[in-house]
């Protein structure tokens, strides 16, 4: 077997928290057992991450980890954000024509920041005759077109065309379901030989270690009410969450369950000033290691997103509630593969936005039905093992 020296590229690494920044971190220290990897990235900014302090240069397991210090992203300013993303795409552009093949076989790549990083690392691997592969969260720019009808056609278009340059001329484009890999055949012509589906895994609490206690409120909070659904992630404009407040109102009125909302995002504090109430707590952002324990508490998980979003993104949070027993509520077409998914294993319940029975009943139906926490546990984490979504990531690797 041939060593390759392999280039990992991203805004975000460990400790940073996005759920991506721990899944590089499984990835590198699964292949650098055998083969040479680096990481390209920048200091910790992320939610929960702006006080962790850590080297710009140091060696973790068997590889080297090079950090670079952005621009102050306060309160998340977009302005920043971008300013940062072209600074970051620039070092990376920079640090591959400089290195070329003299420190390289292959690059890794994914799609944050949209556009920008994934070109910048095409140009300068086409510069340098250098092969990268294409790791695809979500498909951009169509993701946009399912939150915002009304965006420019002309930006669409170009920027289409400039990500399948990105994917056409990528060794290995890496996508996160059946669902993905079928959209880029059908609407970007992109050869099925050249995709290849790996999904995430479980970052619950891996470790098993928990960094601190659940917050007294959310412990009061799951103490003091019963039939719990709870939403984690990002409160943002994807998650199509005005939509899912609005319709189980009714059952929340009635007291007929309660909401625990997790997480941060740019809608949180508009949704929680609207929405909030005795029985709907937005907790704002915690530790991913206490979401098993709020996972035990709670009846029911809830992965709402824009209708037809599953054809380019998979949530990651459908695995993390079902990792850990929970049933769910996910929002997809019944022709999906996530509805096939949970429908299928008896995982939970799919809401399909052209179905006649509306959202609240559904999720009132679920939690009612008596579902079997231990059979979900047990099925899921042989779906979404760790292991073998590793091996997969090394087999691809060793193939290219």
């Amino acid at each position: 077997m041939h060593r390759k020296r392999v280039l990992i590229v991203h805004r975000y690494f460990y400790p940073d928290t996005p759920t991506y920044a721990k899944l590089l971190k499984k990835i590198a220290d699964y292949i650098s057992e055998k083969h040479q990897v680096k990481i390209l990235t920048t200091c910790p900014s992320y939610y929960g991450s702006e006080e962790k302090k850590c080297s710009k240069r140091e060696v973790l397991n068997r590889y080297e980890v090079r950090r670079h210090k952005m621009l102050p992203e306060m309160d998340r300013n977009v302005l920043l954000r971008l300013i940062n993303s072209i600074l970051f795409s620039l070092l990376v552009f920079g640090h591959i024509i400089k290195k070329g093949k003299k420190e390289y076989d292959l690059v890794q790549v994914a799609t944050t920041p949209p556009l920008l990083i994934s070109g910048f690392v095409r140009l300068a691997c086409k510069m340098r005759g250098l092969k990268y592969v294409y790791h695809c969260q979500d498909i951009y720019p169509e993701i946009l077109k399912y939150n915002n009808k009304s965006v420019n056609k002309l930006f669409l278009k170009i920027a289409t065309w400039l990500d399948s340059k990105v994917m056409k001329d990528a060794e290995k484009v890496i996508v996160l379901s059946e669902d993905m890999e079928q959209f880029l055949i059908s609407k970007r012509g992109i050869k099925g030989d050249n995709i290849k589906v790996i999904n995430n895994f479980n970052f619950n609490n891996s470790s098993g270690e928990v960094s601190s206690e659940l917050p007294v409120k959310i412990k009061s909070f799951l103490e003091l009410h019963e039939n719990i659904i709870v939403f984690t992630g990002n409160v943002g404009r994807y998650q199509n969450l005005e939509f899912t407040l609005t319709e189980i109102q009714n059952l929340l009125n009635k007291n007929s369950c309660s909401l625990l909302m997790v997480g941060e995002g740019s809608e949180k504090n508009r949704l929680e000033s609207k929405f909030g109430s005795e029985n709907v707590f937005f907790t704002g952002y915690i530790d991913q290691s206490l979401l098993p324990e709020i996972y035990l508490n709670c009846d029911l998980g809830i992965a709402p997103v824009i209708e037809g979003i599953e054809n380019v993104a998979f949530p990651s949070k459908i695995i993390s509630y079902l990792v850990e027993g929970l049933p769910i509520c996910t929002f997809s077409s019944t022709k999906s593969r996530i509805s096939k998914l949970v429908v299928e294993n008896n995982f939970g319940v799919n809401y399909d936005y052209n179905q006649e029975e509306n959202l609240g009943s559904s999720i009132e139906k679920a939690l009612k039905y008596d579902f079997d926490r231990d059979y979900i546990k047990k099925n899921a984490r042989k779906i979404f093992s760790e292991q073998n979504t590793l091996l997969k990531w090394e087999g691809m690797i060793e193939r290219l």
